[in-house]
C-alpha cells in the first residue's frame, strides 16, 4: 500500500511540476496598430510591451509580433509621430496573457493642427507675430485655459501652423512679436519695429472669457485667421534695482492674470537696465522676477500706463516675495501633539503657473499654533485647507473674507489667515454597486448642500469602497464618476448644481454614516 501511495505521490509531484513548467512557458503575442479615425492600419508604429520593456516596430501593414512572452499581466502601448493613444487608453492596453494571443488591436487617434494667417487692416501680412493654442481643461475641479503648444511665429506671408494637437476645443491667441534678450555691457540689441497690435483671441475678443473656440476633429486641420489693427508702438525704459549680477531674470508686461506677457524686451544683467519695445496704448502690470537665496523668489511690480508716448525712468526694486502667515487653533477637546494641517495656494496668474515651483505653494509644518507659506508673489490664488487626525476646518478667514466660501485668497504684503479646527467631526463609509462601478477607478465627491464649503474628493474601487473622515456635521450629496471624467466643482455655480443631485447623506458629530451608491452620476456635458 505504501509503495502505491509513494508512486501516486511521485506522479502527482511530476504532474504539478509539468503544469508549472507549462504555465511558465513563453507564449506569443501579436496584433495590428489601427487608425481610430479611418480604420486603416498604421505602418511602422513603435510598440512597447511592459513590464518587460520589450519593443518592436510594426511592418508596412501595421502588424507587430512578440514571439516570446512570459505569461502574466502585461501592458502594451504604441506610438507614432502624428498620433496618440485613444481616449480611455492613454496609458496603454491591459493584456492578461495565459496563452498565445493574436489579432490584438491597438487604436491610435491621428493628431490635428490649426493653421491661419494674420493680416493688418490693409490686408498686408503681419510677420513675426506669436500664436499659441490653449485647451480648456478641468484641473482640481476648476476650469483652466492652459497653453498646450509651443508658440508658432508667422512667416513673411503672415502664415502660421500649430501641429500635433489632440482633437478637442481650443482657444487661439495672437500676440505681437515676442522675445526676451539678456545682454552684458553696452551691447544692447537694436530696437524693434514701432508699430504693433494688442493681443487678441480668434473671434475678435481681447479676453479668454469671450473668445470663440476652434473645434478640432481627429486628423483634421482647422483654420483660424486674424485681422489685427496696427497701432503706434512705444517703449518702456527703466532699471531693475537689487538685481543679482549674471543671474537669469524675467521681465513681464501683462494686462492681467490671463496674459502671459509675451512681448519683446531687453535686459542688461549687470546694471539692470531694461527696454520693452512695441507697447500699444493701455494699462499694464510690469513685473520682474529673479531667483533669490534659499530657493525663494525675489520680485517687484508696478502699474504702468502707456498713453501716446514712451515711458521713461521706471524703477523696479527687487525684494524677497513676502510670506503668507497664519494662526491655527483647535476648538474642542484635543490632547494630542500639534494637529496635522496643510494650506495650499495655486496661482491664477498664467505666467507664474508656468514657472517651476511657483504654480503651487504649500505651508510647512504648523508649530505652536502658527503656519507659514513662504515666497508668495502678491496676486490671486485658489486656496485649499486640509486637516488630519479626524479634525476638520470649521472656519478660515483672511480679514473679512471667508476663505471656505470663496476658496480664493488675494495675497499681498502682510496677508494673514486665521484657521479654526474642530474635533466633533463625523465620517462616511460607503460602497458602490459592483455593476455600476466596473473595474475602473472612481472619483467620489462629497458636496455640502449649503454649497458654501469646498467639495471633498477621494478615489475608490468597487471592491474596496470609499470613506471620508473628519467631516463637518451637516447635509451632503455624494457623486461618483469614472476617474477620468472631467467634472467642474471649484466654482460656486458648479458646486451648487452638484448639491441639487446625487445621493443624500447626513453626517452627525462623532458618528460614521453608512451609504451605498447604486449607480454613477451622469457626466456633465
Amino acid at each position: 500500500m505504501s509503495r502505491w501511495m509513494a508512486l501516486a505521490g511521485a506522479a502527482l509531484v511530476a504532474a504539478v511540476a509539468a503544469l508549472a513548467q507549462q504555465d511558465s512557458s513563453p507564449v506569443s503575442f501579436s496584433g495590428t496598430v489601427m487608425n481610430a479615425n479611418t480604420g486603416a492600419a498604421v505602418p511602422y508604429a513603435r510598440v512597447v510591451l511592459l513590464p518587460e520593456g520589450s519593443e518592436t516596430t510594426c511592418d508596412a501593414g501595421g502588424v507587430f509580433q512578440f514571439p516570446q512572452v512570459l505569461p502574466g499581466e502585461h501592458m502594451v502601448t504604441a506610438s507614432k509621430t502624428g498620433f496618440t493613444l485613444v481616449a480611455g487608453h492613454e496609458e496603454g492596453y491591459e493584456v492578461p496573457l495565459s496563452a498565445s494571443l493574436d489579432k490584438f488591436r491597438i487604436w491610435l487617434a491621428p493628431l490635428s493642427a490649426i493653421r491661419g494667417r494674420i493680416t493688418d487692416g490693409d490686408g498686408e501680412p503681419v510677420e513675426g507675430a506669436t500664436v499659441v493654442a490653449l485647451a480648456s481643461t478641468i484641473e482640481s475641479g476648476r476650469r483652466r485655459n492652459r497653453t498646450v503648444s509651443n508658440p508658432a511665429v508667422t512667416d513673411d506671408r503672415g502664415e502660421y501652423r500649430i501641429g500635433l494637437l489632440t482633437p478637442g476645443r481650443y482657444l487661439v491667441r495672437a500676440s505681437p512679436k515676442s522675445s526676451q534678450r539678456h545682454y552684458y555691457g553696452d551691447d544692447a540689441p537694436p530696437p524693434e519695429a514701432r508699430e504693433n497690435f494688442g493681443p487678441a483671441y480668434w473671434g475678435g475678443s481681447r479676453e479668454a472669457a469671450g473668445a470663440a473656440a476652434v473645434q478640432l476633429q481627429p486628423g483634421a486641420t482647422a483654420r483660424a485667421d486674424f485681422s489685427v489693427t496696427l497701432q503706434p508702438g512705444h517703449r518702456i525704459r527703466g532699471r531693475i534695482a537689487n538685481l543679482r549680477p549674471h543671474t537669469t531674470a524675467d521681465l513681464q508686461l501683462s494686462s492681467g492674470d490671463d496674459d502671459l506677457g509675451t512681448i519683446s524686451n531687453s535686459l542688461e544683467l549687470v546694471t539692470g537696465r531694461f527696454e520693452i519695445d512695441g507697447v500699444s496704448d493701455g494699462a499694464y502690470r510690469l513685473r520682474a522676477y529673479q531667483p533669490g537665496g534659499g530657493g525663494h523668489l525675489t520680485f517687484a511690480e508696478r502699474d504702468v500706463v502707456v498713453d501716446g508716448h514712451d515711458v521713461e525712468g521706471v524703477t523696479l526694486t527687487l525684494a524677497e516675495a513676502p510670506s503668507v502667515k497664519g494662526t491655527l487653533r483647535v476648538d474642542g477637546p484635543w490632547d494630542k501633539p500639534g494637529p496635522f494641517f496643510l494650506a495650499t495656494l495655486e496661482t491664477q496668474d498664467a505666467f507664474l503657473a508656468m514657472r517651476e515651483g511657483q504654480g503651487q505653494l504649500s505651508s510647512g509644518e504648523a508649530k505652536d499654533g502658527a503656519f507659514e507659506i513662504p515666497s508668495v508673489v502678491p496676486g490671486r490664488y485658489w486656496i485649499s485647507l486640509g486637516a488630519g487626525n479626524g479634525l476638520y476646518v470649521s472656519a478660515a478667514r483672511a480679514g473679512d473674507t471667508d476663505l471656505l466660501a470663496t476658496q480664493e485668497l488675494v495675497a499681498g504684503a502682510g496677508t494673514g489667515i486665521e484657521v479654526v479646527l474642530r474635533t466633533d467631526g463625523g465620517g462616511i463609509s460607503g460602497t458602490i454597486h459592483a455593476e455600476a462601478a466596473g473595474d475602473s477607478d472612481l472619483a467620489v465627491l462629497l458636496v455640502p448642500e449649503t454649497c458654501d464649503r469646498p467639495v471633498r474628493v477621494t478615489i475608490a474601487r468597487a471592491e474596496l469602497g470609499f470613506s471620508f473622515q473628519g467631516v463637518a456635521p451637516g447635509s451632503y450629496r455624494l457623486h461618483a464618476w469614472k476617474e477620468r471624467a472631467e467634472v467642474e466643482y471649484g466654482s460656486r455655480e458648479a458646486l451648487c448644481a452638484l448639491a441639487r443631485g446625487g445621493t443624500p447623506v447626513e453626517v452627525k458629530a462623532g458618528e460614521v454614516a453608512k451609504v451605498e451608491l447604486q449607480g454613477l452620476s451622469e457626466e456633465p456635458k
